[in-house]
């Protein structure tokens, strides 16, 4: 549990929850991130977020307070698809693939069970001031995750992006069984 703490004025991110890269190891879960006021991080490495989950399922995030941060308040990510079609050797992910344990699955069906971000709840969250410095994102992302993920009852607002942006709520490349549910986005 990560619970009532301020992480502000950081040269990368906030809280990141990392499991293991695709296989089946699924180390990283049923964590509680909790009543967090997160803001000004990513001061060095723009692409910094307030709250990562990669690889880590079943976690609930709940009534954190992210603003000012360049990128992201809240992503949600794993491997994506494109990662299972062949070999890859040319991205940092490509490492942590272990092959040995997932051999060579071809459908989504198959990646499926190595993806572990699944089954997250995040609700009650209020951003603003994000995306400041990078585009191509959102204030909620969701993108290489597993299924079963919620976003409900998050407050997103005063969101103006410096570049262009895909949205404040977002699922990205490689997506699908993700629930989003009353959510308010103002003045964005």
């Amino acid at each position: 549990r990560i619970e009532g703490n301020e992480i502000r004025y950081m040269g990368q991110g906030g809280i990141g929850l990392l499991g293991y890269g695709a296989g089946v190891k699924d180390v990283n879960k049923r964590n509680e991130i909790l009543n967090n006021h997160i803001h000004h991080c990513g001061l060095i490495y723009w692409h910094s977020l307030g709250v990562l989950l990669w690889q880590s399922g079943e976690n609930h995030v709940a009534n954190n307070y992210i603003h000012h941060m360049p990128r992201h308040a809240i992503c949600l990510s794993g491997p994506r698809m494109s990662y299972f079609e062949r070999r890859c050797d040319s991205r940092e992910i490509c490492k942590g693939v272990r092959w040995q344990e997932i051999g060579q699955p071809k459908t989504w069906d198959e990646i499926m069970p190595f993806l572990h971000t699944r089954k997250n709840l995040i609700e009650n969250n209020e951003v603003e001031r994000v995306l400041q410095k990078l585009g191509d994102g959102a204030a909620i992302n969701v993108s290489g995750a597993g299924e079963g993920d919620v976003i409900r009852h998050n407050y997103l607002h005063d969101i103006f992006a410096s570049e262009w942006v895909s949205g404040i709520l977002r699922t990205d490349d490689w997506q699908r069984g993700t629930i989003w549910e009353e959510n308010v986005i103002y003045r964005s």
